[in-house]
């Protein structure tokens, strides 16, 4: 018969396990970090009702890995989450660009580096 003990060090090892098939797959998501940080979590909460006779290395080294695999999903996610603001910041800047060299008629193959050259001088010669 297994203990409580047991059944929630084999929930954490499954969900690691499946974690780190999906991290090698690149197909890490959302639901399986937040079932892998759960697991983690209950893990935590019995590791002091463990004796001291009993080698919590691998275990230990199971939640450093966990951990780490959660921080590196939240990190890689949040970059995502700043390259798309910046993308549309961009989007946006280029757009503004168009329309400035659109109502200048500035046209042809350079018309967004000219339009930034003309903002950059009205500027200068506002501030001289």
């Amino acid at each position: 018969m297994t203990t409580k003990n047991e059944i929630i060090i084999n929930n954490f090892k499954d969900e690691l396990i499946f974690a780190l098939s999906l991290k090698l797959e690149n197909n890490l998501t959302d639901e399986c970090i937040y079932q892998l940080d759960y697991e983690k979590q209950n893990l935590e909460s019995i590791i002091d009702s463990f004796s001291q006779d009993e080698d919590l290395s691998f275990i230990s080294e199971c939640l450093n890995l966990s951990n780490k695999i959660i921080k590196n999903y939240y990190k890689k996610k949040d970059n995502e989450t700043l390259r798309k603001k910046q993308f549309y910041v961009t989007v946006s800047q280029l757009e503004f660009l168009d329309s400035y060299a659109e109502e200048k008629n500035l046209g042809g193959k350079g018309r967004r580096s000219l339009a930034l050259r003309n903002i950059l001088n009205e500027k200068m010669k506002k501030e001289v």
